[in-house]
């Protein structure tokens, strides 16, 4: 029979307007024609015009509404991600997802509301010089770097990641105040933009400003409700500040949004071992562990402490719950392997050790403990493959 229609390809990138404030760009292609969603909208006979060199736009007005209408329902079926969901702004997790898609650099919140924004097919010059501006910085030239930006901001005023780039590179160059300035710029345009409270309160905390730097933790732990990350940063800078118990408090609270994440846990367990307290340590991670009995993780940093304290039976027991909930844990084989091999049970310790290589067989750790573990057992020739 006849062939049916060509099947639409749909495309879209939101890089522009969550890394610059400009238009975000939409594509659909059906057959030989490709159209394009812009301020300036674009369609191209792909047959007899492969490079996409002639604009067709009003030339075949009926094609390009049909492809516009086509478009706008894949927009509405999988939810306009420009659209009310993003004007409230976006917590971290679905920062870091975009981020990993390639959407966003440094992350944003808060699309503009009013227009869809500069074409950024116009802005190509734009894009180049903040590429430009992003080799300065790489050049150790932050004068030259923060030149070019100031530059942007004045050509696009409405695009506040700019702010951001400049005070990132300022805080980099140990520039507080100026630093601060900026951020400040940009937690009025964003105020849902956790990362550069995060910054603000590094630029504060680099003058001395540990009250505002606090505030400035709490606000981004505020508006990323889901993430342990601000609470953790805010947990360093107090235990900086010699004010542990406060740090402590931090680092609970981080653990309690994130059970999951062993380096909250790690701090807390190094702010006890720190100051020495080692059965602190222990007591305070089985407490994390137990409120949160399903984190492999926490149980893994349990015993951990347990092992430091001295009571490896105890950091045993800590590491069976840890497999109990994730088989193939790998630091938790890793810690089994290490008691075992202290306690002279090379056979054991080999047997961890290979259960963690058969799940990260990338980690060299694990091949250094099975090295360890066979040279133990006199197995030398072993051991030199394993570590090879």
């Amino acid at each position: 029979g006849e062939p049916g229609p060509a099947r639409a390809v749909y495309a879209e990138t939101m890089m522009p307007l969550l890394e610059y404030r400009f238009s975000e760009l939409r594509a659909l292609r059906q057959g030989r024609l490709k159209y394009i969603d812009a301020p300036t909208p674009e369609l191209y006979d792909l047959g007899s015009d492969p490079g996409e060199t002639r604009n067709l736009h009003h030339e075949r007005a009926i094609e390009e509404e049909s492809l516009a209408e086509s478009l706008r329902g894949f927009v509405d079926a999988s939810g306009d991600a420009a659209g009310s969901d993003a004007n409230r702004g976006i917590d971290e997790a679905t920062e870091a997802k975009l981020r990993s898609l390639g959407y966003i650099s440094a992350g944003t919140p808060d699309v503009p509301t009013d227009g869809r924004g500069r074409d950024p097919k116009q802005m190509t010059d734009y894009f180049t010089r903040h590429g430009a501006a992003n080799q300065a910085f790489m050049d150790d030239r932050f004068d030259d770097g923060i030149a070019i930006l100031r530059e942007l901001v004045a050509e696009a005023p409405e695009n506040f990641m700019m702010h951001y780039h400049i005070g990132s590179a300022l805080l980099a160059d140990e520039r507080f105040a100026e630093a601060e300035r900026e951020f400040d710029v940009v937690v009025t345009a964003a105020p849902r933009f956790s990362a550069a409270y995060r910054l603000l309160a590094r630029s504060q905390d680099g003058q001395g400003k540990l009250d505002a730097a606090i505030a400035s933790y709490r606000a981004a732990a505020d508006v990323s409700p889901n993430s342990g990350r601000p609470l953790a940063a805010l947990g360093a800078m107090l235990e900086s500040w010699g004010r542990f118990d406060e740090a402590a408090e931090a680092y609970r609270a981080a653990i309690d949004r994130e059970p999951r994440s062993a380096d909250f846990a790690r701090h807390l367990r190094e702010l006890h071992q720190g100051r020495g307290d080692l059965d602190g340590a222990e007591a305070e991670l089985r407490a994390c562990a137990e409120r949160h009995a399903g984190s492999a993780a926490l149980w893994t940093e349990t015993a951990v402490a347990a092992r430091a304290a001295g009571r490896p039976n105890d950091a045993l027991d800590a590491l069976r719950r840890a497999l109990d909930l994730v088989p193939g844990h790998v630091d938790a084989l890793l810690e089994i392997g290490g008691i075992q091999l202290a306690a002279g049970s090379a056979e054991v310790a080999e047997t961890a050790y290979r259960r963690a290589i058969e799940h990260a067989p990338d980690r060299s750790d694990a091949a250094l403990g099975l090295g360890r573990a066979l040279l133990a057992q006199d197995r030398a020739s072993e051991a030199m493959a394993a570590l090879d």
